[in-house]
C-alpha cells in the first residue's frame, strides 16, 4: 500500500465573511450551524470568482484576488469540516457535494499552466478532500454518514469526474503537489471499489482508467510512487474476471510483458 494518512488539521475558529465574527467551535467539533455558514461562504466564493472571470475574461489579474479568496476558503472547509462524519449528511443535504465536484469541472482546470497556479491548488485542495471522504477510517467512524456522503458522490459521477482529470488535465508527476493530485485520485479510486467492487468493473469498461495505469506501468525507467500505485490499482481491477477477460481482448499483456523483461 502507498496510501498516505490523511492528515486532520486543527484551527479554533472559522472566519466568516464579517472580519470580526467567528464560528464558535468546541473541542475542534463543527455544529451544524457552524457548517452551514461555511457552506454558505464556500457558495459566495465560487460565484464571486466564477463572475469575475466572466467580466474579466482577458485580464486574470482583475480575478485572481477572488482566486485567492476561494482557495483559502477550500482550505478552511477542508480543515474544519472533513474531520467531523457526523455532519457529512448534512453536508449533503445543503449541496456542498455539488459545489465541491464544480471545481474539479472549472474552466480553468485545463491544461495547467503558471496562470491558473491558484486554481490549481483549488483542485488538488478537492481531490484530497474527497481521498479523506472515503477513506475507510471516515466509513468506520460514523459508517451512516459516511454513506450518504459516498453515494452522493456516486451519483455524481466521481469516479468518471476524477479519472478525467487523472487523463486530461495535465498533472504533471515531477511535481510534488500535483504527484500527490494524481496519488489522491488513485486513493479515491481504491477507496471506492472498497466500497462497492462493482465499480472496478465500470470504471474498467466506461473509462480509460485501465489505459492510463497500462501505459503507466509501462513508462521506461526505475518505477516511482505513483507508478507502483498504479500498478496496485491494475491488480486490484484484474480481480474481476470480466475485467481480466477484456484486459486479454485488448492486448496489453503483451506490454506488462515486456514492461518486467519476459518478452
Amino acid at each position: 500500500m502507498f496510501k498516505q494518512p490523511a492528515q486532520k488539521r486543527k484551527v479554533d475558529s472559522i472566519e466568516t465573511s464579517s472580519p470580526s465574527a467567528k464560528v464558535a467551535r468546541t473541542d475542534d467539533r463543527l455544529d451544524t450551524t457552524a457548517l452551514k455558514r461555511l457552506i454558505t461562504q464556500f457558495e459566495k466564493a465560487i460565484n464571486t470568482n466564477l463572475e469575475e472571470r466572466l467580466k474579466y475574461a482577458n485580464d486574470p489579474e482583475k480575478f485572481m484576488e477572488s482566486e485567492i479568496k476561494l482557495d483559502n476558503t477550500v482550505k478552511q472547509l477542508q480543515e474544519q469540516f472533513v474531520p467531523n462524519v457526523e455532519l457529512y449528511g448534512s453536508f449533503v443535504k445543503w449541496g456542498g457535494v455539488e459545489l465541491l465536484l464544480s471545481l474539479l469541472t472549472h474552466e480553468n482546470t485545463g491544461t495547467i499552466s503558471t496562470n491558473n497556479t491558484h486554481f490549481l491548488d483549488i483542485m488538488l485542495d478537492v481531490l484530497d478532500m474527497i481521498s479523506e471522504f472515503t477513506e475507510g477510517d471516515s466509513i468506520r467512524e460514523n459508517e451512516e454518514e459516511a454513506t450518504i456522503l459516498i453515494k452522493k458522490l456516486l451519483d455524481q459521477e466521481i469516479v468518471s469526474l476524477v479519472i478525467s482529470v487523472l487523463t486530461d488535465r495535465g498533472l504533471n508527476d515531477a511535481n510534488a503537489d500535483e504527484a500527490k493530485g494524481v496519488h489522491n485520485i488513485l486513493s479515491i479510486i481504491e477507496n471506492l471499489i472498497e466500497y462497492d467492487p462493482q465499480i472496478a468493473a465500470t470504471a474498467t469498461r466506461n473509462t480509460p482508467l485501465l489505459d492510463w495505469c497500462t501505459k503507466n506501468v509501462c513508462k521506461a525507467g526505475e518505477m516511482e510512487s505513483n507508478q507502483l500505485y498504479a500498478a496496485e490499482i491494475l491488480c486490484i481491477l484484474m480481480t474481476n474476471e470480466d475485467n481480466r477477460e477484456y484486459f486479454e481482448e485488448q492486448e496489453r499483456l503483451e506490454l506488462l510483458l515486456v514492461r518486467i523483461g519476459v518478452c
